[in-house]
């Protein structure tokens, strides 16, 4: 069973701590700057939260996951695929 905790929205402080771990920045910084624009485009309403678009936790840790199987010399590409699956079927 999954940690209520761990399914929420990154929080701000949170989200900028994360853009410093180099392997969210080189998968997660094109996404992180185009919810940057989409919420900037929304105007006045985007300042209520519900409005917004965020990062999730979950969203974030499969992000990090993926690149760092991708990138790991000792893991096979096997290992790897079963990563992008979850990719594909969104």
């Amino acid at each position: 069973m999954s940690d209520p905790n761990s399914l929420r929205f990154v929080h701000d402080d949170e989200e900028q701590q994360l853009m410093q771990i180099h392997l969210l920045t080189d998968c997660s910084g094109p996404n992180h700057t185009q919810l940057l624009a989409w919420n900037e485009a929304q105007g006045n309403v985007a300042y209520m939260a519900a409005n917004r678009r965020r990062m999730t936790k979950i969203g974030t840790f499969h992000a990090y996951a993926l690149v760092y199987l991708q990138r790991h010399v000792d893991i096979s590409s096997g290992i790897q695929r079963i990563g992008e699956w979850g990719r594909e079927q969104r």
